[in-house]
């Protein structure tokens, strides 16, 4: 299924609670990808212009993009509805509703990376601990390689801790270029 088809079943589901409370689902933005993007939910200013990531977070996370010259990437959530003012964990059974577009997602894109963003996000893709901890490193799930970063929203509540982000975000590039040992002479 090509990400069009997805993106008109993600307008038009009713499979979980949180459709009653957001304007309209929000699909994911990009096209074939090497990285994947996944945030929590759409904000209020997803849910209002019907585009992924385009709060303040998002244009946090695309001036992160730029400054590390980082192309080819697909943004995304793991739940499609605005979860509702003040709501930082949307319900289980939003997650799982939501789980067949994620995977349709992944499986029309087929990235090398995916960039697990936040804590709801890394525990859906079976991350255990906290993410302050987790954040920056590469783990190897049944989706594939899962690198888990902070979500920039609280980076923009807490600009203490851009330099981390920044360094932490830095090992996509780590993640997708590994180092290779140099081949030993007469070799």
């Amino acid at each position: 299924m090509g990400l069009i088809s997805i993106a008109t079943q993600v307008k038009t589901c009713r499979l979980c609670p949180l459709r009653a409370k957001c304007r309209l689902p929000v699909p994911g933005i990009g096209t074939r990808a090497t990285i994947m993007l996944v945030g929590t939910a759409p904000t209020w200013e997803d849910d209002r212009s019907g585009i992924a990531w385009s709060s303040q977070a998002g244009q946090f996370l695309r001036v992160a993009l730029d400054v590390l010259e980082i192309r080819g990437v697909y943004m995304t959530t793991l739940v499609k509805c605005y979860p509702g003012k003040g709501v930082s964990e949307p319900p289980p059974s939003a997650i799982k509703a939501c789980q067949v577009h994620l995977q349709a997602e992944y499986d029309a894109i087929h990235p090398e990376l995916i960039v697990a963003m936040g804590a709801p996000v890394m525990r859906f893709f079976g991350i255990k601990g906290g993410i302050i901890i987790n954040a920056g490193r590469v783990f190897d799930t049944s989706w594939g390689p899962v690198l888990v970063l902070r979500h920039p929203s609280g980076i923009l509540r807490r600009s203490a801790d851009a330099p981390a982000f920044f360094t932490q975000f830095n090992a996509i590039i780590s993640a997708l270029n590994p180092i290779v040992p140099p081949q030993r002479y007469g070799d």
